[in-house]
């Protein structure tokens, strides 16, 4: 009888050390502050286990996070395809990647705010040490930089920005 591996309890376990087979990221993230980003690392002998990502840098941090595993290559394809549409999206540094996420979970967190639930899985997707890490730069003219909209809870959210950064310590769009 086989013993089957939860997969949430996989990617806890292995998935840092799941061989990395491509990390994707728009490429306009330093301009729009904003970065979707796509890890995907090789099952041994099957599929694929993947991290999506929808980082913030000028307020929120880590807005959502997904995890999917057992993907087969012809849902990865999908996955590509709707990722990239209508943004430009390349293949890019897991080093670079995983810095990002991990400095913009400090960051959301520094502003008040919580991480998804999810990322309690998903961080197991990045890269633990960072080498030759890069400056990042977080918010927007030197403060947190909230821009509203129809699917965040904005009143709770600029609430917890005021309790933690003072009404002065960030901007609204």
């Amino acid at each position: 009888m086989t013993k089957h591996i939860k997969p949430e309890k996989y990617i806890k376990d292995r998935g840092q050390s799941l061989e990395l087979q491509s990390c994707y990221m728009n490429t306009d993230w330093k301009e729009t502050g904003k970065a979707t980003i796509l890890i995907v690392k090789k099952i041994p002998r099957t599929n694929y286990i993947i991290g999506s990502f929808q980082i913030d840098l000028w307020c929120l941090g880590i807005k959502q996070t997904s995890w999917g595993y057992g993907i087969n290559e012809k849902k990865l394809a999908n996955i590509f395809s709707k990722l990239g549409e209508g943004k430009p999206f390349a293949a890019s540094s897991f080093s670079l990647c995983s810095q990002i996420i991990k400095e913009a979970n400090k960051f959301g967190i520094s502003n008040g705010l919580t991480t998804p639930d999810n990322f309690e899985t998903s961080k197991y997707l990045i890269e633990e040490n960072i080498e030759n890490p890069i400056e990042i730069v977080f918010g927007k003219n030197g403060k947190p930089h909230y821009i509203k909209n129809e699917f965040n809870d904005n009143e709770q959210i600029i609430s917890n920005l005021t309790k933690t950064l003072g009404a002065d310590g960030f901007t609204i769009e």
